[in-house]
């Protein structure tokens, strides 16, 4: 099995090669988009706080996991979606590195890392978000983060290959 990027001519040369059983297109890439009644209800389930903690952390059983210390110290996790809100209270300390790469894949130089759809941060404050206002909602709140945009538009699996390439060379 090859997987991989490959131009128009590359495209055609691989499907003529007789060596070659099968070529197959990226799938096309987006975000999940919510009703406003479907976000409206995961915000009331998602904010029920019970000694602290979001009811699915106690789901998950994340408050047993930190009792034994288990909090995602030293840990620095990749994240690649549609970036991240640095200036998030949530998220003031963890964001260790970002990055922004543009519609075509490029390492956008000097980027400062913002979200351009607001998914990003929720999904990183799912990951580490740090304890605001007396509530814990990050599964592993002593980690840090690499956070990169890269799925918002454009050529996602371009882009989302150079972001993995990114995450692991830090």
């Amino acid at each position: 099995i090859l997987v991989g990027c490959v131009n128009r001519d590359g495209w055609k040369a691989l499907k003529e090669n007789r060596q070659v059983a099968a070529v197959h297109a990226a799938p096309a890439i987006s975000l999940i988009r919510l009703t406003k009644r479907q976000a409206l209800a995961s915000l009331s389930a998602a904010t029920a706080v019970t000694d602290g903690s979001t009811w699915g952390l106690k789901r998950l059983g994340i408050p047993e996991l930190r009792a034994a210390g288990l909090t995602g110290q030293g840990i620095l996790v990749g994240h690649l979606d549609t970036g991240v809100d640095g200036t998030h209270p949530s998220l003031q300390g963890p964001l260790a590195h970002f990055a922004e790469f543009d519609l075509r894949g490029r390492q956008v130089p000097n980027a400062i890392a913002t979200d351009s759809d607001e998914h990003g941060t929720h999904t990183a404050g799912t990951i580490l978000g740090r304890k605001t206002e007396g509530i814990e909602f990050g599964v592993a709140p002593g980690a840090m983060l690499a956070s990169a945009m890269v799925i918002e538009g454009g050529q996602v699996v371009r882009r989302v290959l150079a972001g993995m390439d990114w995450a692991v060379g830090l």
